[in-house]
């Protein structure tokens, strides 16, 4: 899918505050870096250079500590609860400072190891007597090279109070569902007719702008059997939403490969039920490659208390069906049609709101994720929003005016995406034949 394909182009460029609130604590992490795992219990993260000249993981973890402890003793005893390797010198045993207190910062070299020679241990206190132990292993390379960013990584970590945390997400969790609970007819009838163009450029390790596509979407109104079958008839009274999404993606010209997306997803008044038929073609010259994604979530019905979503994936050039993907819901669930439409879905929204809701995504494997959705509004009545999946560190910004068209959006540092038109996008793209 789209975001499957800007999440995979290079190009990080800047340090962003990283929030996970499984392990309580906030932090800058560069952007190339990358969250590769995550625990709730017991409660730890595992964070990536994501650079393969600069080597290093990093696990972050939360423990409870006796009362008294402190972070060098913490870390003394973890030291001698694992047993060195001969060839083991001491690099580093000092007072680390981290905000506005101390932690105990210990590192270790296994001098007769190549791989994972060098073991850094952080211990700083936490609020409700726990502890937090940050964990580096790299080689020699990975901490010549890589030691200042290391070290500024670990300086900038701020342990968050569990319980302003728990009253946080609480909060989020309510706004989503207030804001759900305002879908019905009257409320989505006008969107219907909206359209916009969108304009997509990779942007380069210079900074520098490259278009690679383009994408379209609209909003109608239909009923589910639109999307079910092919000789759906128009007459048939709307019962919801129909959000049109396409694009042509064309990310290396040299190489030529275009992959198209067309989808239509609907959704019920209230938002309870959902459909919604995509197709994915990859094609260069006369060769060509599709898979069609097809979802559907049922209401909650007597006897079926929870509703469930049962997305299938069919590879139409060798026939191929995937096991399907099914799954009961958590809400406040975020309906896939409104994924496309943002803007519109706050536009009313007139104060700063973290939403925090689960949804269906495939960006890189089909999955539930929760989706955290932060707006602010500004003077002059555009809204910007920033959306984290997860404890991950992939992020989505995005900027929309009071009307809901999207101004600008960026992905990961990757990809920027402007409002646009078809005569502007026809200039950039007709002269390719594309």
């Amino acid at each position: 899918m789209l975001n499957t394909i800007f999440f995979s182009l290079a190009g990080f460029l800047i340090s962003a505050p990283y929030q996970n609130g499984v392990v309580g604590i906030q932090m800058d992490l560069p952007a190339q870096t990358e969250v590769v795992g995550t625990s709730t219990h017991p409660p730890f993260c595992i964070i990536s250079s994501g650079n393969s000249s600069i080597n290093w993981n990093l696990r972050i973890e939360k423990q409870p500590t006796k009362e008294g402890l402190t972070p060098k003793q913490f870390i003394l005893d973890a030291v001698k609860s694992v047993e060195s390797p001969e060839g083991t010198v001491t690099l580093a045993q000092m007072e680390m400072t981290i905000g506005a207190q101390k932690g105990w910062w210990h590192v270790l070299h296994h001098s007769k190891q190549v791989e994972q020679s060098i073991i850094g241990r952080l211990a700083i206190l936490a609020p409700g007597q726990q502890m937090i132990m940050a964990t580096v292993v790299t080689n020699l390379e990975g901490w010549k090279y890589g030691q200042e960013q290391i070290i500024r990584i670990l300086q900038s970590i701020i342990p968050l109070d569990p319980v302003a945390l728990l009253t946080k997400k609480m909060q989020s969790l309510d706004a989503a569902s207030a804001l759900l609970s305002t879908l019905n007819e009257e409320s989505l009838r006008p969107f219907d007719g909206f359209e916009e163009w969108r304009r997509i450029q990779a942007i380069e390790l210079d900074g520098s702008l490259r278009d690679i596509g383009y994408a379209y979407v609209a909003v109608g109104l239909g009923s589910m059997q639109e999307i079910e079958s092919t000789n759906s008839t128009k007459n048939e009274p709307p019962t919801g939403i129909i959000v049109t999404f396409q694009s042509r993606l064309v990310p290396n010209l040299e190489t030529g490969v275009v992959s198209d997306t067309d989808a239509k997803y609907w959704m019920s008044w209230d938002g309870q039920d959902e459909r919604w038929s995509s197709k994915t073609t990859r094609w260069v010259d006369k060769i060509n490659a599709t898979i069609s994604e097809t979802g559907l979530r049922n209401r909650p019905q007597l006897g079926a208390p929870k509703s469930k979503l049962l997305v299938v994936t069919q590879d139409l050039t060798t026939n191929l069906i995937e096991s399907p993907f099914e799954s009961e819901i958590t809400n406040p669930w975020l309906p896939r049609a409104l994924t496309w439409i943002s803007g519109l879905l706050i536009s009313n929204v007139t104060s700063d709101t973290t939403y925090r809701w689960w949804c269906y995504d495939n960006i890189e494997k089909q999955n539930i994720l929760t989706r955290i959705d932060s707006v602010v509004v500004h003077f002059n009545e555009t809204k910007t929003l920033a959306t984290q999946f997860g404890e991950g560190t992939k992020s989505t910004n995005s900027t929309f005016d009071n009307s809901g068209h999207l101004i600008q959006q960026t992905i990961q540092n990757n990809a920027v995406i402007t409002g646009s038109t078809k005569e502007r996008l026809s200039k950039i793209w007709a002269p390719l034949n594309l």
